[in-house]
């Protein structure tokens, strides 16, 4: 049962906390920092894209980023371009990412570094197994064959359905011989003596 509180909204579920490691919430800081960088990049750059498309006179696009271009400005559809990458720069970069470089430092524990080293080992030997291996596409190929699954035995559906076709095939077959030779059995009109 829902609480009085729940009911009214006090308590919803995404009021929820949720804990995470230290770690992990540093490294989301960071990427929330680099993505700020980036589309600070991205904005800077489309709005020197902007700054230098050309116009026609009087036109509303040279003054104002919202006004459109007329459409006998040369450069309307690169303002365009620029300005659809500008707007989603804005709308997706973070509003406070602040840089983390003065964030403190914490060492990979023992379980997590070992983790991490098994990993490479076993993607080196892989990496190594696969070099080594001196197969062509050929025998690949036949290996592939061997190995898929078998194809489903037909059913009686099936075999109804593709005697039900055949007959429609061979009925349509046998409608075309008989046109194909109608022509050729009667006389020709008008060439009687």
């Amino acid at each position: 049962m829902t609480g009085n509180a729940e009911m009214m909204g006090f308590n919803t579920t995404g009021d929820a906390k949720v804990s995470i490691t230290v770690r992990d919430w540093e490294a989301l800081r960071r990427g929330l920092w680099r993505s700020k960088i980036a589309l600070g990049i991205v904005e800077r750059q489309q709005l020197e894209i902007i700054a230098r498309c050309r116009h026609d006179t009087d036109c509303p696009g040279a003054t104002d980023e919202s006004e459109p271009c007329f459409a006998s400005c040369p450069d309307r559809e690169i303002r365009m371009s620029a300005l659809v990458s500008l707007g989603a720069a804005r709308q997706l970069a973070p509003h406070d990412a602040r840089t983390p470089a003065n964030g403190p430092y914490f060492a990979p524990t023992r379980e997590y570094f070992s983790e991490i080293l098994s990993d490479l080992a076993a993607a080196q030997t892989a990496l190594v197994a696969f070099r080594t291996e001196q197969r062509s596409v050929s025998d690949i190929a036949e290996e592939l064959v061997r190995t898929a699954p078998p194809k489903p035995a037909p059913t009686i559906n099936r075999l109804a359905s593709h005697e039900t076709t055949f007959k429609r095939e061979l009925a349509l077959a046998g409608a075309q011989e008989q046109e194909d030779e109608a022509p050729e059995n009667e006389a020709p009109e008008g060439d009687g003596a």
